[in-house]
């Protein structure tokens, strides 16, 4: 029973419970002593049971019990499962890395925009099958401002100017590529009517961090062609 039954982290303390009573039993019997273990819906009103659920919330708060005190099973080091420290470790990494990424500069680019970043909130509306990978990928580093337009590509040396190619702006930034180039105000239009039904002002907080503007967004990608997207977008 205890190889098939008792499989849980901490179902060896069970056994081990088990194992006591069995012991205690064979000894009853010379002693004459009877020992009956039974089940409870709970602890309330039963001493012993009682007992234990205060020294369980002791627990709770790390504190230590007198090692004298103890069953001689429980003076030494538990036994340790394998697939919980996996767990704890693979918490314990994520936590570190969503407080590096709030740290970042991209990181904090991206809470500008939506406040619960790192979040599966963004990976749910970039999931969707009408996307095409290549506008998955603007719009990502549209959110992270590490996008191919010449203020970002000047900053790592791959044009020599900032200007807007459209307009002739000194800077072409995601805000202006979003919002202000004159040059591309018939493919915005569609962009603001989207926003107005939603009743959300047309801000770059709004198109990059609102998961029910994703597809217009990338269909107004695609009809600028600043990036070369080809494909179809059903934004209705």
């Amino acid at each position: 029973m205890f190889n098939s039954e008792l499989r849980n982290p901490v179902h060896h303390l069970a056994c081990k419970a088990l194992h006591t009573a069995n012991q205690m039993k064979k000894k009853s019997r010379k002693s004459g002593h009877k020992l009956t273990i039974r089940w409870t819906a709970g602890h309330e009103g039963l001493e012993g049971n009682e007992l234990a659920d205060r020294e369980a919330k002791e627990a709770v708060k790390e504190t230590t019990s007198d090692t004298k005190q103890l069953p001689p099973y429980l003076r030494k080091p538990l036994l340790i499962n394998p697939a919980a420290l996996k767990v704890a470790h693979n918490t314990k990494l994520k936590t570190e890395w969503k407080e590096d990424w709030k740290k970042s500069e991209r990181g904090q680019a991206a809470a500008l925009i939506d406040e619960s970043t790192p979040s599966s909130k963004f990976l749910k509306s970039i999931s969707n099958p009408k996307l095409l990978r290549q506008a998955v990928s603007r719009i990502s580093q549209l959110r992270l401002k590490h996008i191919p337009l010449n203020r970002y590509l000047k900053q790592i040396c791959r044009v020599n100017s900032t200007s807007c190619p459209a307009c002739g702006e000194d800077t072409e930034s995601t805000e202006h590529f979003l919002l202000r180039c004159p040059n591309y105000m018939h493919e915005r239009w569609s962009l603001t009517r989207h926003a107005g039904k939603k009743h959300k002002p047309l801000t770059v907080k709004t198109l990059l961090g609102d998961p029910e503007l994703v597809l217009p967004l990338a269909a107004y990608i695609q009809a600028i062609g600043r990036f070369g997207l080809q494909g179809e977008y059903n934004t209705t």
